[in-house]
């Protein structure tokens, strides 16, 4: 019995040495790793839709005047209106539809269509604009780059052909007839901008 337990304990001491490892300053503790909490990702919050708002706008086939801009969802519908007085009275308003495509927080990419009626009475059709009286209907397809200046006052600038129609007269210097305006110094680039109300 006394040399059964000797020989226990000759086979027993060198498995616990091993399952031990040993170190200068005693037993070495098998390390711990810890996990740190993954940091919580914060994204920036999409900009709220904008739902009314007015301001000043150029349309490509030359209609200067006030705008009304309402939001849509995932559109948007921009009036204009003008009214000037020279040797005659114009009056011309334009609506256009866009769909907003948002290249970064504070710039949007706008595509659409506008339909814009000017109407002219009197007019001596002489120089500076040689307009008289008369109807024109405008088709454009503007490319509206959207900045937003802060959280109430957008600027754009505006791209695209316009196709003028003068069914009557010569409201704007062009006599009765179809145009492809693309020599317009409109058409090169507009301007306008937009101080949101809601």
């Amino acid at each position: 019995m006394r040399k059964a337990s000797i020989l226990f304990l000759l086979f027993a001491l060198p498995a616990a040495a091993q399952e031990v490892p040993m170190t200068p300053e005693g037993p070495s503790e098998a390390p711990v790793s810890i996990e740190a909490d993954p940091e919580p990702s914060v994204e920036t919050p999409a900009r709220p839709p904008r739902r009314l708002g007015i301001g000043a706008v150029r349309t490509l086939g030359g209609l200067t005047g006030a705008e009304l801009e309402i939001g849509l969802g995932g559109f948007a519908l921009d009036v204009g209106a003008a009214l000037r007085v020279d040797d005659g009275t114009t009056f011309g308003v334009g609506i256009a539809l866009f769909m907003p495509v948002r290249l970064h927080d504070r710039v949007e990419l706008r595509f659409g269509g506008r339909l814009a009626f000017v109407h002219k009475t009197g007019g001596d059709g002489v120089y500076p604009d040689y307009s008289m009286g008369g109807t024109e209907l405008d088709l454009e397809a503007p490319l509206r780059l959207q900045l937003h200046l802060s959280d109430r006052l957008t600027a754009h600038a505006e791209v695209g052909p316009t196709f003028a129609i003068v069914t009557d007269g010569n409201p704007a210097g062009r006599p009765k007839g179809f145009y492809l305006l693309l020599d317009q110094p409109g058409t090169l680039a507009t301007f306008g901008f937009t101080f949101w109300v809601d």
